[in-house]
């Protein structure tokens, strides 16, 4: 099984979710949108999958690098392929693709490492 990390690629607050845990993803499907300085960046899946574990809600202030959500398990989507340069005038963000399980500390929160699971 392949794991997908969703990682914050800038510092921002959370706006929008598009996902819960138990969704199914498509490679380059929209999960979050996070707005900083003032621009909406609409943070994508690197890999097809299932989302089984989100660690952040909307109003949340994130810091860089700090782990979002975790997409599990290549699921086939075909006709799914995203443009070269696609997004970048709208600052749209793929997150890196990665193997593994979070690993446990501070969190998306900054303090306590409380993690969201919601049931799909």
């Amino acid at each position: 099984m392949v794991g997908g990390a969703v990682t914050a690629p800038m510092p921002g607050k959370v706006i929008e979710l598009r996902v819960d845990v138990g969704d199914v993803v498509e490679a380059q499907q929209v999960v979050a949108v996070i707005e900083a300085m003032k621009m909406e960046n609409h943070l994508r899946s690197a890999e097809a999958g299932t989302v089984t574990e989100i660690f952040i809600s909307e109003g949340d202030q994130i810091e860089k690098d700090v782990l979002l959500m975790v997409i599990e398990g290549a699921v086939s989507s075909p006709g799914v392929a995203g443009a070269p340069g696609d997004g970048e005038a709208s600052g749209e963000q793929l997150s890196p693709g990665a193997t593994g399980a979070p690993t446990t500390g501070g969190g998306a929160r900054g303090g306590g490492g409380q993690k969201e699971t919601r049931d799909g």
